[in-house]
């Protein structure tokens, strides 16, 4: 289980632009996705390397390793003058791993970061096993001025329950609601009853797998804050060179 450890290098981050869709954002905002080489320095499948990341229970020290990494160069952009955040994955499993999570915030609480720009997204919330310590952690993560996305919203039927319980700045409406969002009326009356209980709550509202046009304008009209997908961008393992470019495509 060392083998993190001794190929760190092994570990890719990449960035998917997650995009406003209301024009008030100027913050460059990614979501950090990893990447894993093999032995021939090829791209592991993420589904493939994470199913034996869990089997060999090293979730949690991924999750380390990448959120370290992704908050040191969180706070190297910022150095440089860019408005930038970061959403980084943090698993359920993860939550209830007292050490580790320890050592994100300890190393959390080392950076120099803007206010709101380090954004935990927490992950397979069905592995959430005690709301009460997750409460905990979250509060432990808030302090240090990050803030929080749940994950896949929509799928399994405690979504709202978290949503009600936990202190929660970003939700993420899972993709399979927004794919068929224009064709679809359940899907829309769903995603209007999330956006509803989303502001009520002051929760701002992000659309996953967001592929055309179209799903763009119908979200806009529904009052969605933030999109994410293919529409706008691959994730890469650089930033994009103009974010301004993919800015423009959140116009309709």
């Amino acid at each position: 289980s060392n083998c993190l450890d001794q190929e760190q290098e092994r570990v890719i981050l990449y960035y998917q632009p997650i995009v406003s869709l209301n024009n008030v954002e100027k913050v460059e905002h990614y979501e950090v996705l990893v990447r894993l080489l093999d032995q021939n320095n090829d791209i592991v499948s993420p589904v493939k390397f994470i199913e034996i990341a869990e089997e060999y229970g090293l979730i949690a020290k991924l999750d380390r390793i990448v959120a370290c990494r992704a908050l040191d160069m969180l706070e190297r952009w910022q150095e440089q003058g860019k408005d930038i955040s970061l959403s980084i994955n943090i698993s359920g499993k993860t939550f209830a791993d007292k050490d580790v999570i320890e050592r994100i915030t300890q190393h959390l609480s080392t950076k120099n970061l803007k206010q709101g720009s380090a954004i935990f997204e927490l992950t397979e919330t069905s592995a959430l096993k005690d709301i009460t310590r997750a409460r905990r952690v979250i509060a432990g993560l808030k302090e240090h001025g990050a803030l929080l996305a749940l994950d896949d919203c929509g799928v399994g039927y405690s979504s709202l329950d978290y949503i009600r319980q936990l202190d929660l700045d970003f939700i993420k409406i899972d993709g399979s609601f927004i794919r068929d969002l224009h064709r679809n009326k359940e899907d829309e009356a769903f995603v209007r009853a999330l956006r509803d209980v989303a502001r009520k709550l002051q929760i701002q509202t992000v659309a996953e797998m967001v592929e055309d046009s179209e799903t763009v304008g119908f979200l806009k009209r529904i009052g969605i804050d933030f999109a994410q997908g293919y529409h706008f961008a691959m994730p890469a393992a650089e930033l994009p060179e103009e974010f301004d470019e993919i800015r423009k495509k959140a116009l309709n």
